[in-house]
């Protein structure tokens, strides 16, 4: 999910387990798969692209890949509907669905833990505003072993739908914007050139909230 998780002040609460220290305990790359490049792959092989895209949404989540952010601040207000705990409602092969907990950082931002677990990796999120329409932009921080190198603190852009207890996800295709934009006004640019492309986001994650 720069500003290292660390700070995280004492207005976030974990409705599941107590020390929030624990949840703020700042993180590095998980397992053998994650210490590899996957977090900064620059230009992946359309063979890898279709196999990340294949398997789980967290395997979406973490090729944050882009070197700048849409937008650099926070200027929205966080909504309270994405606030909780999700799970996936599509079935595993383990039996286990991923959950994702999404708890409010500032006025404007949250930070998300997902999967929760063991394998958690946690993003800096707050919502940007482009071409009329909002979306949720995430930033890497890091897993549960300890925080990302400055240099994988990368970004990504989400589509996010709550209907009552379901949420839809959706990741930004960097196939379709490209990732020559090395600045938010590119990327800005790349994004209102593409916005009416179909395939411009993945096709959607749906979770539901836990009670």
């Amino acid at each position: 999910m720069k500003s290292a998780i660390l700070y995280l002040p004492s207005t976030i609460h974990n409705p599941r387990s107590s020390p929030v220290v624990s949840f703020a305990v700042s993180f590095a790359l998980q397992s053998s798969v994650f210490k590899s490049s996957v977090f900064c792959l620059a230009s992946p092989s359309t063979a890898m692209k279709k196999l990340l895209a294949a398997v789980i949404p967290l395997l979406l989540l973490n090729s944050c890949v882009f070197e700048a952010p849409f937008a650099g601040t926070a200027e929205i207000p966080a909504d309270a509907k994405l606030l909780g705990r999700w799970e996936e409602t599509r079935d595993k092969a383990d039996g286990q669905p991923d959950r994702m907990l999404v708890l409010q950082h500032s006025a404007n931002e949250y930070v998300v833990e997902y999967p929760v677990g063991e394998k958690a990796m946690f993003f800096r999120a707050y919502a940007v505003e482009l071409e009329g329409a909002r979306y949720i932009q995430i930033q890497l921080l890091g897993t549960a072993e300890g925080p990302c190198k400055t240099e994988d603190r990368k970004y990504h852009l989400l589509k996010v739908a709550v209907d009552g207890d379901t949420l839809e996800m959706r990741t930004l295709n960097p196939d379709v914007i490209g990732k020559d934009a090395k600045d938010t006004a590119h990327l800005k640019e790349a994004f209102a050139k593409h916005q009416d492309d179909p395939k411009l986001f993945n096709d959607a994650v749906k979770f539901k909230r836990i009670k």
